[in-house]
């Protein structure tokens, strides 16, 4: 990802870089799925973070509005635990719009 941030910054100067979060999976899924944990998404999640700051990118993440109190995913989101349900993607586009930088 390093590269690919070089290469676009070297092709796009002005470009705003952001760095997605990974969006959570629903609690019967992390507790049923040792591949798809929200242990697992929150730790890879700290990584993105950290590596936006490092690349002088801006981080981003949804989580804050398609999860529960307690971190999971929302059941009603997503047909299968980790994918949004195309209805969705509203939610998210407008979750990106409102928390991208503005120039």
């Amino acid at each position: 990802y390093a590269e690919l941030i070089a290469r676009l910054r070297e092709m796009e100067p002005g470009a705003i870089i952001y760095v997605h979060g990974l969006i959570h999976v629903t609690a019967a899924k992390s507790q049923t799925d040792s591949t798809h944990t929200n242990e697992k998404i929150n730790a890879r999640n700290a990584m993105l973070q950290q590596f936006a700051v490092q690349q002088q990118a801006y981080y981003v993440d949804i989580n804050e509005v398609v999860s529960d109190a307690n971190g999971a995913l929302l059941p009603e989101l997503t047909s299968d635990g980790i994918h949004l349900k195309a209805q969705y993607m509203e939610l998210w586009k407008n979750y990106l719009m409102a928390h991208a930088v503005q120039q």
